[in-house]
């Protein structure tokens, strides 16, 4: 058996190597699949599929198969949406349906599966199935915000809903993961001139992760003078400021008319020197870290001493 797994195994390895052969590869998964009592091993069908999706004979094998109903299909359905998921050159309109019905399910490993698919192939015009599930509060954070992401990143403006939306975990409370999803969709955004004036009202709020984020999204979308200022103005009380980057700050500030950056220098070179300074503090204490005790460092912690919760919080 070990012998036949071996030589299963080196055959498909060859098989995956030429694409020319998708006429045969569809022949075999048509003859091969329907047999659910002695299927062929999922390593094969995964394979295959990943391998020959771009051909047009599995193309149309996959469309006659397809269905959401177990009791018609004989196939792996999760196999099918990381085929998909991952083979951005290869497109069928009927795999639409399957997609956005994936999406919408409650299995989390079929929605999460079906997202990158929708990702990979947004081109396609998913806008209304994504939006639909960003709007789901029924859903976990995490998903409705990945789902919005898409949308985002498609170069469309952001509606006022899911602005919102994604304003939400930035206030304090929210959990690490939700907000700095949140923060990486904005990022991406197309975002207008009042949206970005209320972005910088969330700024003091922000931990160093997300912070770094949300002023990426001051790097496109309107350059006006009190845009600019209202922005400098909430990151000198941020105390997450110096988490950002300095090549950040300049490309972001520079946007701006004058005197924008110069206005922003002084907070500007102060974050590098710090970022200097605790190069060398960092050096200096993982020796001493060698001999530390964790229990007390997450007393201290808990207790303020440091002020290290001005800036980070038990998760992160």
């Amino acid at each position: 058996a070990e012998a036949n797994a071996e030589l299963r195994a080196a055959a498909l390895q060859i098989v995956v190597r030429h694409p020319e052969w998708g006429s045969a590869a569809a022949s075999f998964l048509a003859a091969a699949v329907p047999h659910a009592t002695a299927p062929p091993p999922r390593e094969i069908v995964e394979r295959l599929l990943a391998a020959f999706l771009p051909a047009p004979e599995v193309r149309a094998w996959l469309r006659a198969n397809l269905s959401e109903n177990p009791a018609v299909t004989k196939l792996d359905l999760q196999l099918v949406l990381e085929a998909i998921a991952g083979s951005a050159e290869a497109w069928d309109d009927g795999w639409r349906e399957l997609l956005e019905t994936a999406l919408r399910s409650r299995d989390t490993q079929r929605g999460q599966t079906a997202l990158r698919a929708i990702g990979t192939h947004r081109g396609r015009n998913f806008s209304v199935v994504l939006q639909e599930i960003g709007r789901d509060a029924s859903r976990t954070t995490a998903f409705r915000v990945a789902a919005l992401q898409l949308v985002a990143g498609a170069g469309s403006a952001m509606d006022a809903a899911s602005f919102d939306m994604l304003l939400e975990p930035l206030g304090q409370g929210g959990q690490p993961d939700a907000r700095l999803q949140a923060a990486t969709v904005l990022a991406g955004a197309k975002l207008t001139r009042a949206q970005l004036l209320r972005l910088t009202e969330v700024l003091p709020a922000a931990g160093p992760m997300e912070l770094q984020q949300l002023v990426g999204a001051f790097q496109r979308g309107p350059a006006e003078p009190d845009i600019g200022a209202k922005l400098l103005e909430q990151l000198k009380v941020s105390p997450g400021r110096w988490g950002v980057l300095q090549t950040t700050l300049q490309t972001v500030f520079q946007r701006y008319p004058a005197p924008a950056y110069e206005s922003a220098a002084p907070m500007i070179a102060e974050i590098m020197n710090q970022n200097v300074a605790k190069d060398g503090r960092v050096a200096e204490l993982e020796i001493l870290a060698t001999g530390g005790d964790p229990a007390r460092g997450r007393t201290a912690f808990l207790a303020g001493a440091g002020a290290c919760l001005s800036c980070h919080r038990v998760g992160e």
